[in-house]
């Protein structure tokens, strides 16, 4: 190869016609006799295979590259800057219209949707005053899985050992019980949806913060693009609205449920990250 090259470049030294490439910019070789002289030795023919793909240059490669950091830095903070300027990550607009309700009215509708039994556990000695976070699970528990005899509001949504673990979690992040209202989507076969039960508390007790617990009450209020595993910790802004006003805004935090930390401890760390993340905000 290096025969080639110190060949092609006497030849263009020696030639008298007009100077030109002896190679293609795609480093595929054309016939010998094209560069060399007309009396010189015919050499053999080399040839590559020409590619379509364009090179990767340098300001590609550094692009590529920024974009990759600027992406994965976003996850963790709303804005990073650097000398020259800033990249802020793209607001979301996140409004939910909720209808009017009274306390009595919603009472009303968890007892079609979940019963006696559960509607009153479910807000045993919680007063819209009170209540400062709202945690969304992804679903309820069916009722014959409530078999604790010290059932707490978590027993809707968890078995008996994720209820005290949880518990522990709302008690480390300085909430009392009648501070805080569990609720979910829907039924653990998805076969029931419960959203018209979760506005109508969103509507009625107004919290300040709201805390997803999974992937799917994560979605549900901040799209479908949104995965938790990357938005975990993150703090997003909703805008509850009545007949097209602003009626309050809180704010949204997703963590991953007390289910999975149950069966991966590994994640207990991270989980406490992101619940001193929220506590601050209290």
């Amino acid at each position: 190869m290096k025969k080639l090259y110190i060949d092609a470049l006497q030849n263009l030294k020696s030639s008298e016609r007009p100077m030109y490439a002896p190679f293609k910019t795609s480093w595929s070789y054309l016939e010998p006799s094209i560069v060399q002289g007309e009396n010189s030795a015919p050499k053999d023919e080399v040839i590559l295979k020409s590619t379509d793909e364009k090179p990767v240059t340098e300001k590609k490669e550094v692009l590529e590259s920024f974009a990759g950091y600027a992406q994965e830095k976003l996850v963790e903070q709303d804005k990073i800057s650097f000398q020259g300027g800033e990249v802020k990550q793209k607001s979301l607009d996140l409004s939910f219209e909720l209808e009017k309700m009274n306390q009595e009215q919603l009472r009303e509708r968890a007892q079609s949707l979940l019963g006696e039994s559960f509607t009153h556990l479910h807000y045993k000695d919680k007063e819209p005053e009170n209540i400062k976070v709202i945690f969304v699970s992804d679903s309820y528990l069916d009722n014959s899985q409530m078999e604790s005899e010290e059932q707490t509001q978590y027993h809707l949504c968890f078995d008996h050992q994720v209820s005290q673990l949880f518990a522990k979690m709302v008690q480390a992040m300085g909430l009392g019980e009648n501070q805080v209202l569990m609720s979910a989507l829907s039924d653990e076969e998805n076969e029931t949806s419960y959203e018209s039960l979760l506005f109508g508390e969103l509507s009625v007790f107004q919290p300040d913060f709201i805390v997803t617990l999974g992937a799917q009450s994560t979605s549900f209020f901040i799209g479908n693009d949104k995965k938790l595993r990357n938005h975990h910790g993150q703090l997003f802004q909703l805008n509850f609205t009545q007949q097209d006003a602003i009626l309050y805004t809180a704010a949204l935090m997703p963590l991953f449920s007390p289910k999975l930390l149950n069966i991966a401890p590994n994640m207990k760390k991270t989980a406490w990250e992101d619940m001193q993340k929220l506590m601050q905000k209290f």
